[in-house]
């Protein structure tokens, strides 16, 4: 069953607009077969048909009419309930991203608020999550932007569900990752690292990952490199800070980290590594009909300032 939302609203109005899916989904920045489903699967939802076509083009039908004049409604109590609260509410900032568990972003998101104007009211949300959750809190949540972490092998998954949902993405980062190891093993003196150093050692590891759209056969033929006989899985970025620093043989695969203060802090470094299948790629993630703030700009300058520190190490 799909789940009625202001989008869905805005499709099918924009479809009986200019009496074109085709039309439509060009003025929807989306794909015509996307749309297309969008609706066939509203309408077996409803139980109603929406659409009919016609030498005219597509117009409603009956109960597709009665349909568009609540969505239509409900689109404009939307309007006048945001447009009394922005007056309300214009010395307020709001902000909400959702990311990846990563330092760059987390140094860079504080840099942020450093700059923001400390007058103004704020109401911030900084959520830390999966790839897949992100996707889902910016197309159909109140989050302004994202960032969709993913190993370049799952490209093709994360890609194709980002213009399924009707997103405009830019590359942020692509990364090979570092290995995140304490000061006191022996290891931290070398200058770089391979599998094979750290095969008796215990990595830690996000488990907060999937890709539902790999079939096992497809995910082991990415993974089949790596043989890894010990592992903690974490789902909170600041426990594994904790562990590295008190479990002296665990590492972590990471996002080289741009701040040293935070290095120090926890008595760990990070080293360069060759492993298979362990290069990233950060994207940044919004709304195609989305227009950018002052904040959101500011944002994202800030990320790449901190990918900049990241590069120069």
């Amino acid at each position: 069953m799909i789940k009625l939302n202001t989008q869905i609203f805005k499709y099918v109005i924009e479809v009986e607009k200019t009496a074109s899916i085709t039309k439509a989904a060009e003025n929807l920045y989306m794909g015509q077969p996307t749309l297309s489903k969008t609706i066939k699967e509203l309408e077996a939802s409803l139980g109603i048909m929406i659409f009919k076509r016609t030498p005219r083009g597509v117009v409603p039908t009956k109960d597709g009419t009665v349909f568009l004049e609540y969505a239509k409604k409900i689109l404009g109590e939307i309007d006048e309930m945001e447009t009394f609260y922005k007056k309300e509410n214009a010395d307020k900032i709001y902000f909400n991203v959702s990311v990846p568990k990563t330092s760059y972003v987390s140094n860079a998101f504080a840099e942020f608020i450093e700059g923001l104007e400390q007058s103004k009211k704020l109401e911030i949300n900084f959520k830390e999550t999966d790839s897949i959750r992100t996707i889902k809190n910016v197309a159909e949540d109140d989050y302004n932007l994202g960032i969709v972490r993913y190993k370049v092998d799952y490209e093709r998954y994360f890609i194709d569900s980002i213009k399924e949902k009707n997103l405009h993405y830019e590359e942020l980062y692509t990364f090979n990752c570092v290995i995140l190891i304490s000061r006191d093993n022996p290891l931290s003196q070398r200058e770089f690292l391979l599998e094979k150093d750290l095969i008796c050692l215990i990595e830690v590891v996000h488990g907060d990952w999937a890709v539902p759209r790999f079939s096992d056969l497809e995910l082991k033929k990415i993974e089949k490199t790596r043989r890894v006989p010990k592992r903690i899985y974490v789902y909170e970025r600041g426990s594994q800070f904790d562990i590295l620093r008190r479990i002296k043989n665990s590492y972590m695969l990471a996002t080289p980290i741009p701040n040293a203060e935070l290095l120090h802090a926890h008595n760990i470094v990070q080293i360069p590594c060759s492993i298979p299948n362990t290069t990233y790629r950060d994207l940044l993630v919004y709304r195609k009909d989305y227009k950018l703030t002052d904040c959101d700009t500011l944002f994202i300058s800030k990320l790449r300032s901190s990918i900049d520190n990241n590069t120069l190490q």
